[in-house]
Parts: C-alpha cells; structure tokens; sequence
C-alpha cells in the first residue's frame, strides 16, 4: 500500500502519462519501493537510490531538468529566484555526462562521453563534480525528511485546516504533525506513515470522501475474496489499472488512474457525480454483486472449468467433485451458522462497515427477509430454529448467500460508506 501511495505522489510517479515512460518504469518503481520499504531502508537511501534510475531519467529527460526536478520534488526548494536558479544550472553541468536517448532508441540511459571536471556549488556549502555527488547532496540534506513528510500528510490530512494556538500563533495541525514526526526522528517510509495514520488528527479530526481504490482493496481482504490459486486480489488490479474503460473496476472511470500524472494525483479524491457513480456502481454491482468470489465454498471460474473451492466469508471450502458446484453440497462456516439473525446482521455490518446495524436497520432488513417477494410467510428466507424456539436463521445455504447480498447492497447505498466524518 505505501509503495502505492508514493508511486501516486510527485516524488515517485512513474508519470506513465508522457510518451517516454512505459509499463516497465511503473513496475520497476512500485517493485523498487515494496522492497525498500519492507526491508525498512531509510528515505535518504530510497532517494539516492531512486534518482539515478532510468524511470526517474525518462521522468526529468534532460540533465538540467533533472536537477530541478530533484531540486523540488525532494528538497521543495523551488526555481522561482537565486539561488535555486544557480543550484539548477550547476546540478545540470554536474549531470552532463549522462542522457536520454530519443523514441526511435527507446528512451534509454546513456552516457555523452562529457564528464564535469568543474567543482560547483549545489545547495549551500555543498560541493561536487558529477551526477553522483548531485543525487548524494540531494539524499543528504535536511530539507530532505520534512519535504517528503509534508507531501504524505498533506495527501493523508487534506481537508483538515483546523488550527492551534502556539505561543499566540495560530498554526495549521498539518504543519504540528509534520513537526512532530520529523523532531520524532523518523527515517523510514513506515516511520512517516504510522506517525500519520495513527495520529488523532488522521483517526478523529479529519473529514474526507474514502478513495475508491482503498474502499474496493480493503473490502475485498474483508470479504475474503479468492480467485484460482489465489490470485483474485491481482486479477482485480489488473483490472484497476488495465486500459479497458469498459470494465466497472476501472480506476479511470473515477477520475483518478495510477502511476499516470507526472505531478502525481491531486490531493482530492474525485468526488464530482461521474466519478462518485462509478465509485457506488463498481461497489455495488461489480464487488458486492459478484457474490461468487467472496461467499466461499464450490464453484469453478467462468470460462475456465478450473476448480474454485475456498474458505469464504459464508461457506467452508468443499473438497468434493471440482465440477459439483452444487450449493447444497455446500457447508455453511460453523461460526456462522452458530449465529441468529440479528447476529448474521451485524456480521455482515462489522465487515463492510466496521459497526453494528442499529434496532431500525436490523428491523428493515429481518421483514425484508421474511417477505422477499412482497408474497407470503412462505417466501420467508428464514427457518426457525426447531432447537431454540424464537432463533431464526436463513433457511438455506442459498438464502444465506441472498440475504448477505441484500445487506451489502443497502451498505453500498450508505453514505458512511464512502465518506469519514469527524468525530467531535
């Protein structure tokens, strides 16, 4: 996930969006950054490490654009007066020996044969000659840390302009929690983002619309969804980041592709009423309506034949004819059917909402159950329970499968669901 969050952020965008990037450079980063990040190497030595790389070159395309760019992405010192200005032009002749080459010769990293012999100032008080003291000048600096912390938390806390009072002086919360994580010592990546994301800033005191990546990645690991093998989670990446606009999962249709913009995504989740319907219309059809790839139990893949059996959200795995997909063949998990029907409820709840239903809404749904057709008692999705009088459950493994696609299609129309509030 972090490696994600940065390959979507100024600094580390593959900037897939200019004809001189490729598939390759958004794999290479988001490969480079997952390692890095779960070997727990510190931020100084991802940057220097980052900087030289093709990806990052097929980014800047040029030597002086190159160190402007490192100049602001990284150091957030900016081209707009001196002495950035000679800090620029210095970092490019320090990097002169190295370029890219054109379309025709497929954007490769070569070098011209002009070596900088010259030593020239970058930054204040730090000298070099070459491309390589240029990037370990840039990994050095103080600046460094607090430049890359404001960019996460201003993408993690935006919308949060509450202020407090410091010596007289209102200040900005996003400014006390950079303060705060740098003066903490961090280091790494996970240094930042636990500083962040565990702060109370982030968990009660800022409103912001659930992005619709996180809101689909996250449910399906709640929802314990499986693929052939296993790899359901990437298929449905694929699917997220793949050029077909056709396809619900798309995250072009929500305004907000991955790994595309050079300047990363913008800070706002995109909210307008294309985006926010293809949010609730991917949710609601393409997750919670593909019931067969979260409920568990037999099955086989559409098109494939291939065996489908996991251990879902309802059903236990069936180790029984691959072909059979049979569901009354099919076991409901012990935990589950140990549960009465205010009890399925609020399972269902705490999984996709992280709460319990309310009296009203288990009202609802339980009358909704017992009279599905607008018919009689004898379209009931639920049975009492012969062993303990007044306990209803669903009837059957496919009321089971019914009644937890009803709850998930009333969630998907919540708008808790799609939105955090602040606590006050």
């Amino acid at each position: 996930w972090a490696a994600h969050f940065l390959a979507n952020t100024i600094m580390f965008s593959p900037a897939y969006e200019m004809d001189s990037t490729d598939e390759e450079d958004i794999q290479f980063i988001l490969t480079s950054l997952e390692e890095k990040i779960l070997a727990g190497v510190p931020i100084r030595s991802i940057v220097a490490q980052h900087l030289p790389t093709r990806s990052r070159w097929r980014v800047s395309r040029s030597a002086e654009n190159h160190a402007l760019e490192a100049l602001e992405l990284y150091l957030g010192i900016f081209a707009d007066e001196e002495p950035a200005l000679t800090y620029i032009a210095n970092g490019g002749q320090a990097c002169q020996e190295w370029y890219l080459t054109n379309q025709a010769n497929g954007y490769e990293l070569e070098k011209t044969g002009l070596n900088n012999t010259q030593i020239v100032e970058v930054l204040e008080n730090y000298l070099i000659t070459d491309c390589n003291d240029f990037h370990a000048a840039i990994a050095q600096h103080p600046n460094l840390i607090p430049r890359v912390t404001s960019v996460i938390v201003d993408y993690l806390l935006n919308g949060n302009n509450r202020t407090e009072m410091v010596d007289g002086v209102p200040v900005n919360v996003r400014t006390l929690v950079r303060n705060a994580i740098v003066d903490s010592g961090a280091e790494t990546f996970e240094d930042i983002f636990k500083g962040v994301l565990f702060s109370k800033e982030f968990l009660l005191n800022t409103e912001r619309p659930i992005s619709y990546e996180n809101n689909l990645l996250s449910m399906l690991d709640r929802l314990r969804a499986e693929s052939v093998g296993g790899t359901y989670g990437r298929f449905i990446l694929h699917q997220l980041v793949g050029s077909d606009t056709n396809n619900q999962l798309n995250l072009r249709n929500v305004g907000w592709e991955s790994s595309q913009y050079k300047i990363g995504r913008t800070q706002n989740v995109p909210i307008d009423a294309l985006s926010f319907a293809s949010h609730h219309k991917a949710m609601r059809e393409s997750i919670f309506g593909s019931s067969s790839s979260w409920y568990g139990g037999p099955r086989t893949e559409n098109g494939t034949g291939r065996s489908l059996n996991h251990s879902g959200l309802l059903f236990e795995a069936y180790d029984g004819n691959d072909a059979d997909t049979d569901l009354d063949d099919t076991r409901v998990k012990a935990d589950v059917a140990a549960l009465n029907i205010d009890q399925f409820i609020d399972y269902l709840f705490l999984t996709a909402l992280s709460r319990k239903a309310n009296a009203d809404e288990k009202a609802d749904l339980t009358a909704y159950f017992n009279d599905p057709q607008g018919g009689s008692v004898e379209d009931s999705w639920l049975r009492e329970d012969t062993a303990a009088p007044g306990v209803f459950r669903p009837r059957d493994v496919f009321r089971y499968r019914l009644a937890a696609e009803a709850v998930f299609d009333y969630i998907s129309r919540l708008e808790e669901f799609y939105y955090i509030r602040a606590i006050p």
